[in-house]
């Protein structure tokens, strides 16, 4: 039987379809999303789906882990969770931790407390008033993290999420403190743990389906990049298949000009060369990043610079640079819509550059000019070194500096800018934010 807050999704959900089905506009839609549904792969996924579930909930009950009456809760788990977790299959190949983090990694408190906070609910009328208010937040966080614009909003939005947080824990620990000889212990257990078996069960099912989808763009792009006959491409295939096995994550690195030269691949031989080049190739990739950060940490304090003339300490370039030309990026945006450039950007995007590796606040300083056709942005990182980008006039006249003191004045009218836009004699830390070599004494 729903328990009170499902009782309130329905309702509301019913309201909705209903208000949803009066709108000739929204009905158009609905319609639309019934027609991408009905696509075969689609549907032959979710039947896969649907059937993979039915036997982990079939291993469940056999467990003693399921029964009837958990059939609403895992209904509302499947439709929510469930298939949240399945749509993120493309993260599998992405980040190489997605599935240990959606399942084994997933376990500990806050599963416990979900599984509470899903068993324990507030009574009707407060679940029929809250469950808009959730979401009302969701959705408008959703639509201020994706726009740099309301950033302060986010930050808003999380503060309430807080606070409603808060409120549901002390609703979950009252109702335990003072009705715990009044609960169902069996039932509560298995409604806690309904969340963390089934998430596990269906991650194989999810690792499953997205290196299939790995290999099948793999053949697509296979197939448009190669000139040669249906069984050349077959045998490149052969290739990919004896290659990468199961490894979605470094199938998925296999791309661009690899994939161009595994499609030109005259002979299986040659084409299992390519990949062996491939992961050569990337495998001297982790070696230079990871002697980066560890040049990072050796040099960290040390004064000079290298045989190259780049310093040696460069804690917080790469960081720098990105969120300076992020900020340019952003500058360029708002100057295109506006014809100036505008002089409180900054406080627009929260001073938030977290994403690029910065604290908060981010410590970058910003100067536009009375007219609005002229800024520069600068910072200095934790070595004292300072870097800023600038333009002295319309969009993409961008100028580069680093140099021991910030510039003093616009690009074009202050000297340590150079002469001229990406002068190398002035901004010779920005190329790749890395440490060079130490100069051979």
């Amino acid at each position: 039987m729903p328990n009170n807050r499902q009782m309130a999704i329905f309702f509301w959900l019913a309201l909705l379809a209903a208000w949803g089905i009066s709108r000739p506009d929204v009905r158009s839609g609905i319609r639309q999303l019934f027609r991408v549904a009905a696509n075969p792969k689609i549907l032959v996924a979710l039947l896969c789906l649907s059937a993979w579930m039915t036997a982990v909930l079939w291993f469940g009950k056999q467990m003693g882990l399921w029964e009837a009456s958990l059939a609403t809760d895992t209904a509302f788990w499947f439709v929510g969770s469930g298939l949240v977790l399945f749509f993120a299959f493309r993260d599998v190949s992405r980040r190489p931790g997605f599935l240990w983090e959606k399942s084994v990694g997933f376990l500990g408190p806050m599963v416990l407390l979900e599984g509470l906070v899903d068993a324990l609910v507030f009574p009707l009328p407060v679940e029929l008033g809250v469950q808009p208010l959730f979401a009302l937040v969701g959705a408008l966080w959703i639509i201020a993290a994706r726009d740099e614009r309301y950033r302060p909003v986010t930050k808003l939005l999380n503060g309430l999420k807080v606070v409603i947080g808060i409120a549901i824990l002390a609703h979950v620990v009252g109702t335990l403190a003072t009705g715990w000889d009044q609960l169902d212990h069996g039932n509560l257990a298995l409604q806690v743990a309904l969340p963390v078996w089934t998430r596990v069960g269906l991650v194989p099912f999810v690792y499953a389906f997205a290196l299939i989808a790995e290999y099948e763009t793999a053949f697509m792009r296979l197939d448009w990049n190669s000139k040669r006959s249906r069984r050349g491409r077959l045998r490149s295939k052969l290739a990919l298949l004896t290659s990468f096995h199961l490894k979605a994550h470094e199938l998925a690195s296999f791309g661009g000009p690899w994939q161009q030269d595994l499609a030109s691949a005259a002979s299986f031989r040659e084409a299992r060369g390519v990949i062996r080049a491939f992961r050569g190739a990337q495998n001297e990739k982790a070696r230079a990043e990871a002697e980066a950060k560890e040049r990072l940490v050796r040099f960290a304090g040390v004064d000079g610079v290298g045989d190259d003339g780049k310093r040696l300490d460069q804690r917080e370039f790469k960081e720098t640079t990105e969120a300076l030309r992020w900020l340019a990026s952003c500058m360029m945006g708002w100057y295109r819509n506006d014809d100036r450039y505008v002089p409180d950007l900054l406080e627009r995007l929260g001073d938030d550059f977290s994403s690029h590796g910065l604290p908060q606040p981010s410590g970058l300083s910003l100067h536009v000019a009375p007219d609005g056709q002229a800024w520069y942005a600068w910072r200095r990182t934790v070595t004292g070194w300072c870097f800023a980008i600038g333009v002295a006039g319309p969009p993409r006249d961008e100028w580069e500096y680093d140099g021991p003191q910030p510039p003093g004045g616009f690009p074009g009218e202050d000297a340590p800018w150079g002469t001229q836009s990406y002068s190398s004699t002035v901004n010779l830390n920005w190329s790749d934010g890395q440490e060079p070599p130490p100069r051979a004494d």
